[in-house]
């Protein structure tokens, strides 16, 4: 993590976001739904990214 990305996961933290992944390019956090991607120069960008543990849910609960 850049030091760019581990100042912006701070702030993000301190608004109760969580580390959702963590890659050599970006840092995916997520709170109640609101997904974002940090960027390398510490840039923020929407998520679309879904927790592993829900990725099943949707299509039980459609049936």
């Amino acid at each position: 993590m850049t030091p760019a990305q581990e100042r912006t996961v701070l702030l993000l933290r301190r608004e109760q976001f969580t580390v959702a992944c963590e890659g050599r390019e970006v840092v995916r956090v997520t709170r109640n739904g609101d997904n974002r991607v940090i960027m390398r120069d510490g840039t923020q960008k929407r998520g679309h990214h879904v927790d592993f543990a829900q990725v099943g849910r949707v299509s039980r609960q459609r049936g």
